[in-house]
């Protein structure tokens, strides 16, 4: 009984969060018409479809071993890293692993600065786009790839929110990135796949279950 009584006290805390999240981001963000479109479109097309759910079968159906890998994080904690970590104007940010592809859109209208979003499933991507092509976004690409397969030379900043990416994934990555390049982590350092890396700045941000440590690494 106890254990039922803890899943339901973490279900109701998570849901408490979002709600005031969510009332969050209508007072800080709403304001920014270009952005309450895109999440308003947003909205609209997952409003009886669950990033969640649509993410585990489509990892159940290429049969990998781990399904519950979807993630977003909170538009009030992306604001933070991007405090934390200057994202400006003038960057390029790729952000790697998008999902459906808010933290992209928010980056772009918010933020104002250029991101191309990559993610591997083309029911997000192919959704994300049709609000760029239909609200006519410049700056702003989706891209259906492998992240391992992606070009990463127009890249400023990269936002990696993989804390489900294997081993071998973020070690080839961190072969393939340039010096100049600042990358965002969560969970992890690059250092520990890399020896190549070193921490610039390390802060934590709210999550729905607590906080998330961040890392901005450098080659």
């Amino acid at each position: 009984m106890r254990s039922i009584f803890n899943l339901f006290m973490v279900y109701l805390r998570s849901k408490i969060y979002f709600f005031q999240e969510e009332k969050r981001v209508l007072q800080l963000f709403y304001s920014c018409d270009l952005f309450q479109k895109c999440d308003l479109a947003l909205k609209k097309m997952y409003r009886f479809r669950n990033p969640f759910t649509i993410s585990k079968n489509f990892f159940k159906q290429k049969k990998q071993k781990e399904v519950d890998v979807y993630g977003e994080i909170p538009l009030t904690s992306l604001l933070l890293i991007a405090k934390e970590c200057q994202i400006a104007p003038h960057d390029h940010v790729f952000e790697l692993g998008c999902g459906r592809g808010r933290a992209a859109f928010f980056l772009r209208s918010v933020l104002l600065c250029s991101v191309t979003a990559v993610d591997f499933i083309p029911f997000f991507v192919s959704n994300a786009q049709k609000i760029v092509e239909a609200l006519n976004i410049e700056r702003l690409t989706f891209m259906c790839e492998d992240i391992q397969h992606v070009a990463l030379t127009q890249a400023t900043c990269i936002y990696l929110y993989g804390t489900c990416l294997s081993d071998s994934v973020i070690k080839q990555l961190c072969i393939s990135l340039t010096k100049k390049v600042k990358i965002i982590t969560l969970s992890y350092p690059l250092r520990d796949y890399h020896q190549g890396f070193k921490i610039i700045k390390q802060f934590a941000v709210p999550v729905p279950w607590g906080k998330i440590e961040v890392f901005l690494n450098q080659k």
